[in-house]
């Protein structure tokens, strides 16, 4: 049985679990790797280019997606269910060269491929003796 208090098996567990589920449900994401890059396919049905910001630190890429319903209208909704939102993932991806992340948008799906910073070979280096 369900309580009403913040105790396990509660309520507000039940609530809390439902409303992340829905939370988590958005901007779901597929991340592919190769030996170049790293490919993130992630859906955003709904929000169009420039209500996403896009960011890269510190081996985090962050992605940024909302939208604002416009409440200043003086329409008389016998129901009324088109949110304002904004929605949050961060990715840890390391070793990318911030100088080459690319973005498009294409049918509810932002691409963003990250290149991988080039692998330097390890290079033998001769120590002279003085």
């Amino acid at each position: 049985m369900y309580g009403l208090n913040k105790n396990e098996g509660s309520l507000y567990d039940l609530f809390q679990g439902a409303f992340n589920d829905v939370f988590a449900k958005e901007m779901k994401t597929n991340i592919v790797e190769d030996d170049e890059s790293y490919t993130l396919e992630v859906e955003v049905p709904g929000i169009t280019k420039d209500m996403i910001e896009i960011s890269y630190q510190d081996d985090y890429l962050t992605i940024k997606a909302g939208k604002n319903q416009d409440n200043k209208d003086n329409k008389n909704y016998l129901r009324r269910e088109r949110v304002s939102m904004e929605m949050t993932r961060s990715f840890y991806l390391e070793g990318v060269d911030e100088n080459d992340i690319k973005a498009k948008m294409e049918n509810g799906i932002l691409f963003i491929n990250l290149k991988k910073l080039k692998k330097q070979e390890d290079v033998k280096k001769t120590i002279m003796i003085e």
